[in-house]
């Protein structure tokens, strides 16, 4: 028996507890809560059982096929563990859970959304930053160079064809640009 003082809300009832018992009977262990209150002078006594200290054996087996192993209430993580195993077992199991492939399809993007409104009161996503506007400042001659080449389809040196579509790219790459023309 463990006798460690605190504050502590018992899951079960929802009252303060003195301390958490663990008993060992066979090769497991259990743990309950003791509320520890005076009554007319008399020292009470009162436990809540909490559940194993590892998983339930025999409710388990009744739940293999889903792989789910059911923890006390002393794991305070069970929730998301048993949310995996039951993940696993519909993603490899689906055609059996549902009648139809569209059946599944549905049931699962409205668990999903579920899923991810709580996850957005838990812990709401930041505001996605505007991308700042890309500055592309252009010359005269280089705008000339571009309306010449693309725009008019006239003859023109090498070097402002070369010019016209490296700016050519650079403008109409993904994003969004502020051109500015000196």
């Amino acid at each position: 028996m463990t006798g460690e003082r605190s504050d502590k809300i018992c899951p079960r009832c929802g009252m303060k507890y003195s301390y958490i018992e663990r008993r060992e009977i066979g090769n497991n262990s259990y743990f309950y809560a003791v509320h520890v209150s005076r009554e007319k002078g008399e020292r009470r006594i009162r436990k809540c059982y909490l559940g194993p200290s590892s998983a339930y054996i025999h409710v388990t087996h009744l739940h293999q096929d889903e792989g789910l192993e059911l923890k006390g209430l002393m794991n305070k993580n069970r929730a998301v563990e048993y949310m995996n195993a039951l993940i696993d077992y519909i993603a490899s199991n689906y055609h059996e859970i549902w009648s139809s492939e569209e059946a599944s399809a549905l049931a699962l993007r409205s668990l999903a959304s579920r899923l991810l409104k709580v996850a957005d009161e838990i812990c709401p996503q930041p505001q996605q930053q505007q991308p700042s506007m890309e500055r592309i400042e252009l010359s005269r001659e280089d705008l000339e160079a571009l309306i010449q080449y693309y725009g008019k389809r006239t003859k023109c040196s090498e070097k402002v064809r070369e010019r016209a579509r490296k700016l050519f790219e650079i403008i109409f790459s993904p994003g969004e640009k502020v051109l500015v023309i000196r």
